[in-house]
């Protein structure tokens, strides 16, 4: 087995746990702050607090996640489809090298943000704020790796297979 590959995959199965145990956790949280609030009369202060925390890394993980395989981040797929087949692995290597551009952005926006919040603390359970933020620069580095992933495989990829396999690349 190719060692890179094992990485990827290994990578690929924490990425899937953690958004597996962050939805879990978030939905018994919700679920104990629904029974506390209407069955005892009571709320804990951080009961709102954490299952938004955990939305926003399951929202940026998850968008991390569906890049894996190089099939399904958005691609205009009737366009691209209409062209001709020599200019379909260009138009996708673009838009794969376009996604990179804003995905630099929005990590270097984020880092920016971090370092701007650095000392800022949640209200409820006081723990770091970048804590938080650190999963947008973490995700975009994430599908910056799968893109880069996904325009060698185009790259690599003839006219014919390009063609014969629409769901994979179209």
């Amino acid at each position: 087995m190719n060692r890179g590959h094992g990485v990827l995959e290994a990578a690929s199965q924490i990425e899937k746990y953690s958004l597996s145990c962050l939805i879990i956790g978030m939905t018994l949280i919700v679920f104990l702050g629904v029974l506390t609030r209407y069955l005892l009369g009571f709320s804990f202060s951080w009961i709102e607090e954490l299952p938004r925390y955990c939305l926003v890394w399951v929202t940026f993980l998850g968008a991390a996640a569906l890049m894996k395989g190089g099939v399904n981040h958005p691609r205009v797929v009737m366009l691209v489809s209409a062209l001709p087949r020599p200019l379909q692995k260009y138009v996708l290597v673009g838009e794969d090298v376009v996604m990179m551009l804003v995905l630099g952005v929005i990590a270097i926006g984020a880092l920016i943000i971090m370092n701007i919040h650095s000392q800022q603390l949640s209200p409820a359970m006081e723990i770091p704020l970048n804590f938080i933020y650190i999963a947008i620069p973490l995700s975009a580095s994430i599908s910056l790796i799968r893109l880069a992933l996904d325009i060698r495989r185009i790259l690599r990829t003839t006219e014919e297979e390009l063609a014969a396999t629409p769901d994979k690349y179209l």
